[in-house]
């Protein structure tokens, strides 16, 4: 056999070897949330694909490599989403902007765009180290666009995602709650 061509075979057998790795099959938890007869398909396509495998297993643990890995792994955890508020006088608080909420949207284009978005949004844990800056510039912005306004709440709520799409569940569980008042900007 020719170098080009057994070179062409190894290419072949590294591209089905990383097809086979990589199918998509429910893994752990993933699997218990299954119907029984999906459960066990799932179930048996993992070890299948153990098996087809194994020949192989020495290669990927000496070089590090797998195709088992998730693009949005972070997407299935605990998530916040971010709560702006004002309040008049000392009454209680309005909703000004919280994301996907077609009637609070106050300077959603600003909010949303990714670098601002990631000042707040920290994925599982919540704000990060520039959390508190955040909320100190968004609210003196508010203050200063919203007269009428005695006071800025920055928050974020706890809320699950849905699965398949379905969007997101509301907990009404809050942390990071920071509040600026008027007179700390004059």
């Amino acid at each position: 056999m020719t170098w080009p061509r057994t070179r062409a075979l190894l290419i072949a057998l590294a591209m089905l070897v990383g097809i086979i790795d990589g199918l998509p099959l429910p893994e752990g938890a993933g699997v218990e949330r299954l119907s029984p007869g999906l459960r066990r398909s799932a179930e048996l396509g993992s070890a299948v694909r153990a098996t087809l495998l194994r020949p192989f297993r020495g290669v990927a643990d000496l070089l590090v490599v797998s195709q088992r890995w998730a693009l949005f792994r972070s997407a299935k955890e605990g998530r916040h989403r971010l709560w702006l508020e004002g309040r008049r006088g000392a009454r209680h608080w309005t909703i000004l902007y919280r994301p996907h909420d077609a009637e609070h949207q106050w300077f959603a284009e600003g909010l949303q765009y990714r670098r601002v978005r990631a000042a707040w949004n920290k994925g599982r844990s919540g704000g990060g180290p520039g959390y508190e800056a955040f909320a100190a510039w968004i609210s003196k912005r508010l203050l200063r666009e919203r007269p009428d306004l005695s006071a800025v709440r920055v928050r974020l709520e706890q809320i699950d995602i849905l699965p398949r799409g379905g969007g997101v569940h509301a907990t009404h569980r809050f942390v990071l709650s920071i509040v600026h008042e008027r007179g700390e900007y004059r």
